[in-house]
C-alpha cells in the first residue's frame, strides 16, 4: 500500500509541469510488470508519464536527471518519488543521444555525466574541455596544450563523476589524459603509452579506474581488435593485453571495473573480457548478442557485472546482466531488451518506455 500511495501522490504533485503528468492506471500497472518481470524484488518509487520524448537520463541516489527533445525545456530533474524538482533549457545546437530514441541517430552525442551535474559534448575542440550546468552556465577547464601548441580535436568522456578521459588529436599527433575534477583548477595527468602504440582512439569509449588505483582504456587499431592499456596513477603504463580474438564485426569499446575485486570487464559489440586489473592476465570471456554501438553506464561488485546500452540493430536499448565467480571465469549471462539507468546498487533506478498507442513516454523509477 505505501508504494500504491507514493505512486499516485507523487504523480498529483508533478501536474503542475506541463510535461509531466500522473500515469493512468493501465500505464501504471504495465509499468510496474514490466520492471519486475526484471527485477522480481524491485521496490516500485513511482510512474508518471511525460508528452515530451526522453533522449537520454541519468540517476543517483537522490532522483532522475531527463534530457528531452528540443520542442521545450531541455532538462528535467525528477524526484525519488516523481516530484519535478526543476525543468531548465538546453544550450541552442546541444542536441541529444540517440539512447532512446526510435530514429537512428546515433552520431549526435551529447552526454550527460554520471551523477547528472552536467551535459556535455563528446566531440569538443580547443585546449579547454566545456561543462554545462543544468541551471545554467559552464564550467571550462583548460588543459596543457600538446607540443605543437595547436588546438586539437578532442573526444571526452567522463571515467567516473569526477574524472574525465581526454583524447586529443592535432597535426603533431595523439595523446591521453586524464582531468581530475576534485580541485578547483583540474588536475591533467598525461598517460604514458608504450612507443609501438597510439592513445585511445577518436571513437566512442570508456574508461575505468581499477580498485587499487589503476586506470584502464582501451584503443582501437587498424587491425581490428581492441588493446588495452592500464596506468598507474601517476600516468606511467602498468600492462597491455589484447582482448579475445572473436570472428565478429567489432564496434565499441567499454571498460567496467570491480568495486571489490581485482577484475575488469573489457566489452566490445560482440563479447566480454574480464582480467586482472594489477596483471593484465585473462580470467574469462564470453560472447554477446546484443551487437552493441555504446553502452552509457555499468556496475560490477559482489561477482555480478550489469551494464546498460544501445544496439545497432534497430537502435534497441538492452540490459544485461552476467554472474561472474570469484576467479574471474563468467558462470551465466542473461541480455534483456529494455531502456535502463541506475545500475548501481545505491541509485535510484528507472525503467523508460513509450506508452502503447499514445505520444507519450512512461519513467518508472524504483529500487532494486
Amino acid at each position: 500500500m505505501v508504494a500504491i500511495y507514493g505512486l499516485f501522490g507523487a504523480a498529483r504533485l508533478a501536474l503542475g509541469q506541463s510535461d509531466v503528468h500522473p500515469a493512468s492506471q493501465a500505464a501504471t500497472q504495465l509499468a510496474i510488470e514490466h520492471v519486475k518481470a526484471t527485477f522480481p524484488s524491485a521496490s516500485i518509487a513511482f510512474v508518471v508519464s511525460l508528452d515530451r520524448q526522453p533522449v537520454n537520463a541519468a540517476t543517483d541516489e537522490s532522483g532522475i536527471t531527463l534530457l528531452l527533445d528540443e520542442e521545450g525545456p531541455g532538462r528535467l530533474r525528477l524526484s525519488s518519488t516523481g516530484e519535478v524538482q526543476w525543468q531548465h533549457d538546453v544550450e541552442p545546437g546541444n542536441h541529444a543521444d540517440s539512447s532512446i530514441a526510435e530514429e537512428n541517430t546515433l552520431l549526435d552525442r551529447t552526454r550527460i555525466s554520471p551523477d547528472g551535474q552536467f551535459t556535455y559534448r563528446v566531440k569538443q575542440k580547443g585546449n579547454e574541455i566545456v561543462l554545462r550546468r543544468p541551471s545554467g552556465g559552464n564550467r571550462r577547464v583548460r588543459i596543457p596544450p600538446p607540443a605543437s601548441n595547436e588546438e586539437e580535436d578532442l573526444t571526452v568522456e567522463f571515467v567516473d563523476s569526477t574524472r574525465i578521459l581526454v583524447s586529443g588529436i592535432s597535426s603533431g599527433g595523439r595523446r591521453s589524459g586524464l582531468l581530475d575534477l576534485r580541485r578547483s583548477t583540474a588536475l591533467w595527468t598525461e598517460l604514458q603509452f608504450p612507443a609501438d602504440a597510439r592513445p585511445t582512439g577518436d571513437g566512442d569509449f570508456q574508461a575505468a579506474m581499477g580498485r587499487g588505483g589503476e586506470l584502464i582504456c582501451l584503443d582501437h587499431p587498424d587491425s581490428g581488435v581492441f588493446n588495452a592499456y592500464a596506468f598507474n596513477a601517476d600516468g606511467s603504463f602498468l600492462w597491455s593485453q589484447k582482448m579475445s580474438g572473436r570472428s565478429c564485426i567489432r564496434h565499441g569499446q567499454w571498460v567496467i571495473a570491480a568495486s571489490d575485486q581485482d577484475l575488469i570487464a573489457l566489452i566490445d559489440s560482440c563479447g566480454i573480457d574480464i582480467f586482472d586489473t594489477r596483471t593484465g592476465r585473462l580470467l574469462g570471456t564470453h560472447g554477446i548478442s546484443a551487437d552493441l554501438a555504446l553502452v552509457f553506464e555499468g556496475s560490477f561488485d559482489n561477482h555480478r557485472l550489469a551494464f546498460v546500452g544501445q544496439s545497432y540493430v534497430r537502435n534497441r536499448p538492452f540490459l544485461i546482466q552476467v554472474s561472474i565467480d570469484p576467479d574471474g571465469k563468467i558462470r551465466s549471462l542473461q541480455e534483456t531488451e529494455t531502456l535502463m539507468r541506475g545500475i548501481r546498487a545505491s541509485a535510484l533506478s528507472c525503467i523508460i518506455m513509450k506508452e502503447p498507442n499514445r505520444e507519450s513516454w512512461i519513467v518508472t523509477g524504483f529500487r532494486k
